[in-house]
């Protein structure tokens, strides 16, 4: 089971870093719209770059998608675990994981329908780029097979470390 969580590790470091790249291209896309409409006529130049909001666009979308699945992993999501420190532990973790699980069972639900929509998208391109919308419609059932893939890894480490999967109960201090 730890090659599993390992191989799930890999994959989240891999992740990790075509996130970064992600992030680079929307910050790169939006900045060079912003210098070409605002930069570029206090000097003069009358400059259009289109793909710009596109590339941004784009970037976006899959940074959601994949980031959400990188973040599941990590517990960076926001959660209520108010109500599950409230209870009996054994209670509490039976509601951590049925939550968990019910989120995997709505992620597999969000790959089937992606696929669709993807396949609906097949047929269309971008108006600037000229990409095939396929690409960019699969990032929502690519980001949902990685959530489901990080909830299981979650729930995995949990079992292998022993740790509680409701997480620690930040206290307030005040």
């Amino acid at each position: 089971m730890k090659i599993i969580l390992a191989a799930i590790d890999g994959v989240n470091l891999l992740l990790k870093y075509v996130l970064a790249l992600l992030l680079l291209m929307m910050t790169v896309g939006a900045l060079g719209q912003v210098v070409v409409r605002f930069v570029l006529p206090l000097l003069g130049f009358n400059a259009s770059a289109a793909w710009t909001e596109e590339v941004a666009r784009f970037s976006m979308i899959w940074t959601v998608f994949l980031g959400a699945a990188w973040a599941l992993r990590h517990g960076e999501l926001i959660a209520l675990d108010l109500v599950t420190h409230a209870v009996p532990r054994v209670l509490g973790i039976a509601i951590k994981v049925l939550a968990y699980l019910a989120c995997a069972a709505f992620a597999v639900l969000l790959i089937i329908l992606g696929l669709e929509f993807a396949e609906i998208g097949a047929i269309e391109t971008s108006p600037v780029l000229g990409l095939s919308k396929w690409y960019v419609f699969m990032s929502l059932p690519v980001g949902a097979a990685l959530m489901v893939m990080n909830i299981l890894g979650f729930l995995l480490a949990c079992i292998i470390e022993g740790s509680d999967p409701r997480g620690a109960l930040d206290a307030v201090v005040d």
